[in-house]
């Protein structure tokens, strides 16, 4: 029976580590398409525990465990060495510290152009969707560009609808902060994030009507919510939203938010390419009667004309003070 149980053992585990190292090859693969060179300590002692790194099979029952063991913490083993080159959070504040946050969104695959995007200096990132992450590769190659900004504090995320692959990963861009739907507070600073929009094409869509859409963002957002930032994929209808002849936005969300009886400082969005930049949102309790919002998208950077200003910006908070793009930290 012993014999039996260890050959079983053995047979489920060198299949665990054979799926694991075609996970591995295939991850080394798509990483290096993307033009970027995974950490090689991790990859070399995943793939040394991959081929069983215990050889003494005298002692069956403890290397069975090792590299079961092994086999769970794989991926999070890969993912930690990028997220540790990522800053940590700021030590514990109180609410609303001064520093200054960096805006920027739908890079899609623009961040591996190396100089195309110009993020300046600052304490926290706010970056409201379309990366386009579709495989843990492509999320560790984003890992790779954050941790290379020169940005001090955490990455807040949240996704965009071409961010077709996000719900089905774990831990996909590691390091970051990643909101999806909820209130999270980050470096003093109340932050509510989500990635859904109404139809328009990919993940994350909302098939409803006005009054169902504010129904929907009302629970999210209620009118009593404590909330400094609304970091959402999406911009509110007729403002920074109109593509096409069309307006784009979300009436409902844009009714929640100024529904508020606290407006936040600041609303980030993303999502509609060409109204990149600053806008505001009319609400009638916020200081001069209005929320700034940035539409932070840079897609357009690559577009003669828009190679300037389709740019991240910075805005330093609590004081809602936009920044000149070249402002220095």
């Amino acid at each position: 029976m012993s014999k039996w149980l260890s050959r079983t053992v053995s047979v489920v585990v060198g299949t665990l580590f054979v799926i694991v190292a075609l996970c591995l090859a295939t991850e080394r693969r798509r990483a290096e398409q993307l033009g970027i060179r995974l950490p090689t300590s991790t990859i070399v002692r995943l793939d040394s525990a991959a081929r069983g790194g215990n050889s003494d099979s005298s002692s069956s029952g403890s290397s069975s465990s090792s590299m079961v063991q092994a086999v769970g913490s794989a991926k999070s083993s890969a993912q930690g060495a990028v997220a540790a080159a990522l800053p940590a959070a700021f030590p514990k504040v109180g609410r609303r510290p001064s520093l200054t946050v960096v805006c920027v969104s739908d890079t899609h695959s623009l961040y591996l152009e190396e100089g195309l995007i110009k993020v300046p200096e600052g304490d926290m990132l706010l970056f409201p969707g379309d990366v386009e992450v579709g495989t843990a590769a492509e999320g560790l190659a984003f890992s790779h560009w954050l941790a290379g900004l020169p940005v001090r504090g955490p990455r807040v995320l949240t996704w965009g609808n071409m961010d077709t692959a996000t719900p089905g990963l774990t831990d996909p861009v590691p390091g970051a902060t990643i909101i999806v739907n909820a209130i999270v507070e980050v470096n003093g600073y109340r932050i509510f994030a989500s990635p859904w929009t109404p139809r328009f094409a990919g993940a994350y869509q909302l098939d409803m009507g006005p009054d169902a859409s504010y129904e929907y963002w009302s629970k999210l957002l209620p009118s009593n919510a404590d909330v400094d930032i609304v970091l959402t994929h999406g911009p509110p209808y007729g403002i920074a939203d109109k593509t096409n002849g069309r307006h784009r936005g979300d009436m409902g969300l844009l009714r929640a938010v100024q529904a508020l009886q606290k407006p936040p400082l600041l609303w980030v969005c993303g999502h509609i390419h060409e109204q990149y930049g600053i806008h505001r949102v009319p609400h009638a309790r916020a200081p001069g009667g209005h929320i700034l919002l940035v539409n932070s998208a840079v897609f357009y950077a690559q577009r003669p004309g828009h190679a300037r200003t389709a740019q991240p910006r910075a805005v330093r908070l609590p004081q809602v003070e936009i920044l000149p793009r070249n402002h220095n930290g």
